[in-house]
This record gives structure tokens, sequence and C-alpha cells, in this order.
């Protein structure tokens, strides 16, 4: 899972160095389901538990915006493949 600690920085305010921050995060995905477990390590456990739930926030926001854009994008190739049926029923028949 790509993370965009930025965002998660930006939301939250704080200014903590990208490496410093990518290597205090663990994300896993629980076997078999769709759930991701999210492991924030930091010396002050308010800071560690807001980072690791507005990573959730950002991860589920851009999983939404993702899976809108895939839906739009097979929208558009159905249209378009509907165009097409008639264009090729007409070359397969000649």
């Amino acid at each position: 899972m790509n993370l965009n600690n930025k965002k998660v920085k930006n939301n939250l305010g704080i200014t903590i160095d990208d490496q410093d921050l990518r290597d205090s995060i663990t994300v896993s995905r629980l076997s078999e389901t769709e759930l991701i477990e999210i492991t924030v390590k930091n010396n002050n456990p308010e800071l560690a538990s807001n980072i690791a739930n507005e990573i959730a926030k950002v991860f589920s926001r851009e999983r939404t915006t993702a899976v809108h854009a895939l839906k739009q994008v097979e929208k558009t190739i159905q249209l378009k493949g509907n165009k097409l049926d008639p264009i090729l029923q007409d070359l397969q028949s000649n």
C-alpha cells in the first residue's frame, strides 16, 4: 500500500521527517479480508493514534476516489464498445 505521508502530515499539522514517519508505520492486510491493520510507533501515544487514524482516513478517501475513477473508465469503455459493436458486425458480415 502506497501511503500519502504528505497528506497525513498536512492534515495533522505535524512536521515529522518523511523517512522517520515511514519507519514508524506498519500496514498489513488481515488474511482473507478487506481489512488492514495500521501500527504506528511513537513516544507520544496520542500522536501515534492520531497518525494511524489519519492514515486510515486518507487511505479510505483515496481508495474511494480510485474506485469511482475505475467505474468511470469502465463506463466509458462500455459506451465505446457499444458504438463499436455495429461496426464490428458490419465488418464481419463483409
